[in-house]
Parts: structure tokens; sequence; C-alpha cells
């Protein structure tokens, strides 16, 4: 990769899957899940407990990344889009909660992004049609559960994030397998710059590559290959614009969101 990355080319031979865009796009996404708020209560210890309110039980993945550290809820087959954002928190291990959406003909995915202060204790399970996230100070303990009595352990070291996925009628579990976990793959890549990036222009795609066209350099970029369903995620730091709508694209990436 270019070291200014000022033009950002994404090879999808080499980073999603096989059988993207054929078989797993067949797959029709279940009922939708409206989540309507994000409640926040003071939790025992000083901690927090963050309520995802929806519309039905929960099917959802969790998975914690660092550099900033945050908890992320991706919500298989939810609408998050009316739940206003950004949610100030500023208390108990969390700095505040926002949300990103992703959807397509056939896959809908709403994602809650948890930013942490620090590394504190967490858990989630469902309760009702909501699902609810225990977050306390201290330590870097991992729970999820679908009853009082399922839990789920973090992942080995070989992929940095802590993973768990869970439906609201069968245990959670999160193994030694990457492939077994939502997230597939991730990667940091750094470069010094002169003239940093603060918005993505323009996306478009051609012979089996995507290219991200922005108006400087961007000097840290966190790529995440993400299962059920299989999508690619760029975190790029300190770029805060982009197009408003989705950019569509051909060839194993059907689809641009920002």
């Amino acid at each position: 990769m270019n070291s200014h990355l000022k033009s950002l080319v994404v090879l999808a031979s080499a980073l999603l899957a096989p059988g993207v865009g054929t078989a797993d796009a067949t797959r029709s996404a279940p009922a939708g899940n409206v989540i309507q708020a994000v409640g926040v209560a003071d939790g025992p210890g000083g901690g927090v407990e963050l309520e995802i309110r929806g519309s039905r039980p929960p099917t959802y993945t969790v998975f914690k990344l660092q550099d900033p550290p945050r908890l992320v809820v991706d919500l298989t087959g939810a609408d998050v889009s009316a739940v206003n954002g950004p949610v100030a928190v500023g208390r108990g291990g969390v700095r505040e909660v926002t949300t990103a959406q992703y959807k397509d003909a056939k896959t809908s995915v709403g994602r809650v992004i948890i930013a942490l202060d620090g590394a504190p204790r967490y858990e989630v399970s469902p309760r009702g049609d909501a699902l609810v996230v225990k977050v306390s100070g201290g330590g870097a303990a991992v729970k999820a559960t679908s009853n009082p009595t399922a839990t789920a352990s973090t992942t080995p070291t070989s992929i940095p994030t802590s993973t768990a996925t869970s439906t609201a009628t069968s245990t959670a579990t999160a193994t030694a397998s990457p492939a077994s976990t939502a997230v597939v793959s991730r990667r940091l890549v750094s470069a010094k710059v002169s003239h940093p990036a603060t918005a993505i222009t323009a996306a478009r795609s051609r012979n089996g590559e995507v290219k991200l066209s922005l108006d400087g350099e961007v000097a840290r970029i966190e790529v995440l290959e993400l299962q059920d369903p299989p999508r690619l995620v760029l975190d790029l730091f300190d770029v805060s614009k982009a197009p408003r709508g989705p950019a569509a694209l051909t060839g194993t990436f059907k689809a641009a969101r920002f």
C-alpha cells in the first residue's frame, strides 16, 4: 500500500472470502428489528447499564476493538436509524455511544459502537426485546449470555478482539477458531503524512478493485473482515466526512456504505 494512502485501493480477491456475492448474497435478511433507543442507567459499583431497545428479541454479535478501545454490537436484521446520536455517557467506563446502519436488498445490520474509557469489564445479555450491556470499571473480563447461565470467553491473542455471537434462543459462544467468530481478520496500516485527509470524495470499482478517493492522506487505517453478513470494514482515522448515500459497485463488492 502506498505510504501516503491518498488513493486507497482495496483488492477484493485478497481481502474478501470466496463466495461473497453468490451463495451468501442470496440469503434473505430476517424480519426487521427496529431499534428505538439506547437507554443509559447507573449500574452497581459505579458502572453503567446500556439498554438497546428493539421491536423483537435480538440476534447479535459482540466484539471488542482497541486503539481506540470500543465495544461493537452488530444486530442482524436490525435498523438503528431511529436512534438519535451520539449518546453522551461520560461515566462508568463508557465515553459515548454511536450507531451505524448497513443495509442492502438482502441484508440489514444495525451497529452500535460503545466508546470505552480504558479496559472496563462488560457483560452482554438479551432482556426480552432489548439487549443489555453492563459496563464496570477495572479488569478486562468478558461475559456474553443468552440466559443467566450461558457465558462466552475472549478469543485468542492472534486476533486482537473479543468476540461473542448469540441469538435470544441459543447459548452464546466464542471459540478459538477465527472462522467461527464475527471477525475473520484484522490489520492496522499506518504511515506518516503531510496533508491529513478529512473527507472521502468518491468510491468506484474497476477490474476487481475498489478505489476510495480522499481530499488528503490517511495516517492510520484499520481493516476488518467480518461475516454474517460478509463485509469489509475500513476505519479511516480522523476522516469525518463521506458521501451521504451508498455507492453502487461492480464485481465482488456490491456497494460501499459510509
